[in-house]
């Protein structure tokens, strides 16, 4: 008895939490966490999924009791808008995710119930098979694009992300600029180039690792400036010269390689021309982390710098 009113407390602290912060409007309108195009996801959708969490995970209820619930919210918030832009994107190129799909992945899982007690999950026996279906989504996304994407990218290294900003807006302002920094770049403490241009990546033939980076999601023209992960805490600086969809060699095919995040990833660059608006409250979308992060970690993890427009004569 006592651990179920400890549990039901906690999901009234959680209500007092989640009102406390989702007073006043949203990005446009009261009571909204986020609007994706013409749609919005309501601050009661977010509190209700908080809520069902404490009720059914111990992991849920362990980060309300550190005063880490924003954490859970601002990863539900995530889950929220970025279901809207797969689904949107699927749409747009015909892609679908049949229930027999869903329903081996939730058995070779171990079931409804052992699937949810990951940690990793923000999901409870009510919500994990649309979440499964939208992992697939993803997946079959890319699928779509992986033996077909082709990018030709000039590129340099920052030594971190102040120069890899600056660099990155004067390249957006000015294309020509991007060869003087490929000639002015060093080599590295080892004698190696640090910068390349006309470097043509295949999608096919990539590392998953590099295929969820910004240079693929990013439309032709753009600029793309972001940190490198392990030992190495130089930045990329890229700019994508042509963006193109040519079928690869048979023995390039590339769809073992492919993980729900290059889904997402070309998710995101399919539906680029949909404004998403996030609530102050919960922070700002982050399209090249694919997520939404705190206001304080704005730019932190690289930029996508939209082509300058064309001046037409």
């Amino acid at each position: 008895m006592s651990t179920v009113l400890k549990r039901f407390s906690l999901v009234g602290v959680a209500v007092a939490l989640l009102a406390a912060t989702g007073c006043g409007t949203g990005p446009n309108q009261p009571g909204v966490a986020v609007i994706v195009g013409s749609e919005s996801i309501s601050l009661d959708t977010v509190q209700q999924r908080v809520n069902a969490m404490l009720k059914e995970k111990p992991n849920a209820r362990q980060q309300l009791e550190q005063g880490k619930l924003d954490l859970t919210s601002r990863d539900i918030v995530t889950e929220e808008l970025t279901r809207k832009l797969v689904r949107i994107a699927a749409e747009r190129e015909g892609v679908s995710v049949g229930e027999d799909a869903i329903e081996k992945v939730i058995d070779r899982a171990g079931g409804v119930d052992t699937l949810v007690r990951e940690p990793q999950v923000y999901h409870t026996r009510e919500t994990v098979r649309d979440w499964v279906h939208d992992v697939l989504l993803r997946v079959e996304l890319g699928k779509r694009f992986v033996n077909k994407l082709n990018i030709e990218i000039d590129f340099f290294y920052a030594k971190d992300r102040k120069e890899a900003e600056a660099a990155a807006k004067e390249i957006a302002a000015d294309p020509a600029k991007m060869k003087e920094h490929l000639q002015a770049a060093p080599p590295d403490s080892s004698g190696q180039p640090t910068a390349s241009s006309d470097v043509k990546l295949r999608a096919s033939e990539q590392a998953a690792e590099l295929l969820t980076t910004p240079v693929f999601g990013a439309q032709e023209g753009s600029v793309v400036a972001f940190g490198l992960q392990g030992a190495n805490s130089n930045w990329v600086v890229a700019q994508v010269k042509k963006r193109g969809m040519v079928a690869s060699a048979p023995d390039t095919d590339g769809t073992s390689k492919v993980t729900a995040d290059f889904g997402l990833r070309m998710a995101l660059f399919l539906t680029s021309d949909v404004p998403v608006t996030v609530s102050p409250r919960y922070g700002l979308w982050d399209p090249v982390a694919m997520r939404v992060i705190p206001t304080s970690e704005r730019g932190t993890n690289g930029f996508i710098l939209a082509p300058k427009p064309q001046n037409k004569s």
